[in-house]
């Protein structure tokens, strides 16, 4: 019996050693491959961004930050049409896109603005319309590392 406990404790002592081992190796891999991976996923959604990109959209601001596993994002920009109906149409088009991308996990905006500029710096209602209308939106979300 003495001899089986014996056996038992030196098996477990080799067990954990390899323990340790294994948690060393993926720790150091970890913080190893995180930079790149982080650095990929960013290029990678900035460039799928731009594939997007249609004339009467303006991006004011992209921010990206790592988050453990993940990477948030926040997007703000502009869309400049004719009408209301034009420019939501074209802000749904440009968030179902972003939504499809393949690394994007989770996305919602919270704020549209639309704005009439010229009518709001006093022209006259028939310039108004030709200029167009504004929508400035922000789009918050999260990015999966690859």
């Amino acid at each position: 019996m003495r001899r089986t406990s014996d056996a038992m404790a030196g098996r477990m002592q080799v067990i954990e050693a390899t323990k340790a081992r294994r948690i060393g190796y993926y720790r150091s891999r970890l913080f190893r491959d995180y930079a790149p991976k982080y650095s990929f996923a960013a290029a990678d959604f900035i460039r799928r961004l731009g594939l997007l990109a249609v004339p009467e959209l303006h991006l004011q601001e992209l921010q990206i930050v790592p988050a453990g596993s993940t990477c948030r994002f926040t997007l703000n920009g502009s869309l400049r049409a004719g009408d209301n109906v034009a420019v939501q149409s074209l802000f749904l088009q440009f968030f179902q896109g972003v939504k499809t991308l393949p690394s994007v996990a989770q996305i919602s905006y919270s704020e549209v603005k639309v704005a009439n500029r010229e009518a709001e710096a006093g022209l006259a209602a028939e310039s108004a319309a030709v200029a167009g209308v504004e929508l400035f939106f922000a789009v918050q979300g999260v990015l999966e590392l690859e």
